[in-house]
């Protein structure tokens, strides 16, 4: 009995650090500060209009907190630039994928999470990163935090994008669905968004 409280201590504490590490991005950013947990509020409850089993709330929340954990191995003058990246640059911080990947990739307890931060970037067309998967080969949960991501990016301010209206946000989602993203959970949130203005 005290080796598995021992167990799950050292697990919690792991976890923590991955927690802390994404805080860390946020606190670098003020543009993106509190985006991780908004991110998987939003997921959470598309998976619930969903009807996804309840396994899938945890592994939202965990994926919208740690999505962008890679981004610790990014330059600042890259990550905090505040003008639209270069082609080079940009090719650079989508790295950030397969770093996260790389952190979280020893933490068995997180393994479902592990697909949603390497392929939350993959587009439903094929054209996304790291690897250009397409369709249903990119796993669900990357598809759902993709959604919530984009929703997130669009309502938030920064130097080189302006808010969008709720109508702008709508058009948009319409616009890239079966592109960018999958079709289905953008009519979910389309369907629901009154709630997720609150």
């Amino acid at each position: 009995l005290l080796r598995i409280k021992s167990l799950i201590d050292r697990l919690e504490r792991t976890e923590s650090i991955l927690y802390t590490l994404a805080n860390i991005i946020e606190a670098k950013d003020n543009y993106t500060e509190e985006h991780t947990r908004r991110v998987g509020r939003y997921a959470v409850e598309i998976a619930k209009e969903m009807r996804l089993d309840d396994e899938y709330y945890e592994i939202m929340k965990k994926g919208g907190m740690l999505h962008d954990v890679g981004k610790i191995g990014i330059p600042e003058r890259i990550l905090l630039k505040k003008s639209s990246l270069t082609d080079k640059e940009f090719e650079v911080m989508k790295t950030h994928t397969t770093i996260g990947e790389k952190i979280c990739s020893p933490l068995k307890s997180i393994g479902k999470v592990i697909p949603i931060i390497k392929y939350h970037h993959e587009r439903i067309d094929g054209t996304g990163y790291p690897d250009g998967i397409k369709g249903e080969a990119i796993p669900l949960g990357a598809r759902i935090i993709s959604v919530a991501d984009a929703f997130d990016a669009m309502r938030t301010s920064r130097p080189y994008a302006k808010t969008l209206s709720k109508e702008e946000v709508v058009s948009e989602l319409i616009l890239n669905a079966g592109a960018q993203f999958d079709p289905k959970i953008s009519e979910t949130l389309i369907r629901n968004i009154n709630r997720f203005y609150h």
